[in-house]
């Protein structure tokens, strides 16, 4: 399909838009019960920045995707766009080998096929500004739509979308980047929703 006539692109987040929850932390407590003396090696890992704590956690600990909650809702309306040949773009700041992995399990069992798979890498945490950046450069003028979940990390990103679409959104993210267009998933009760967004407001922090 020649970029002429290829539609615009759509991607996607993964920790709370494709999965309900933070893969850096489910990994890390998996490795925090199974193998607890490795909290010293954590604790100097997380010292030194997110990005140096994903990679360590990618390094000693392998995903299982089944084991993520995934959210049905978002996987229909990505399955959907897959089938009417819609190039989709998994955009995540997981480690890049990790959403490697979680993208060819979800073309696998269920049939979400992704034209382009970005995550972070040895010296880019692949969020905010810098996925902003990234997907800019990817769709080549054309614009590209985003579905995302995160107040803090996706503002950047839905600024430069076309369309923004959102997953348990705060009403803040519905005032600045809501349009006509927009799809709106809420996977969570309010009390569940909003205790998510405080857990994820503490670890997201760190750079």
């Amino acid at each position: 399909m020649s970029d002429a006539k290829r539609p615009r692109i759509l991607a996607v987040d993964l920790d709370g838009t494709l999965h309900d929850g933070d893969l850096a932390m489910t990994l890390l407590v998996r490795l925090l019960i199974t193998r607890p003396w490795h909290i010293p090696m954590v604790l100097t890992q997380l010292s030194r920045g997110r990005l140096q704590l994903k990679r360590f956690l990618a390094a000693k600990i392998d995903v299982d995707p089944a084991t993520l909650a995934w959210h049905q809702s978002v996987l229909d309306f990505l399955r959907d766009a897959s089938d009417r040949q819609r190039p989709l773009i998994l955009a995540t700041a997981a480690m890049h080998s990790q959403a490697e992995l979680l993208a060819d399990y979800l073309d696998r069992e269920h049939g979400i096929r992704f034209w382009r798979v970005l995550g972070s890498d040895e010296q880019i945490n692949l969020h905010g500004a810098a996925k902003a950046q990234a997907l800019a450069k990817l769709s080549a003028g054309q614009g590209f739509d985003y579905i995302g979940d995160s107040p803090l990390q996706d503002p950047p990103v839905f600024a430069q979308a076309t369309v923004c679409h959102f997953v348990n959104p705060t009403p803040a993210m519905l005032r600045d980047y809501q349009s006509d267009a927009s799809m709106v998933f809420t996977t969570q009760s309010g009390l569940t929703k909003r205790l998510r967004r405080w857990l994820l407001s503490k670890v997201q922090q760190k750079p």
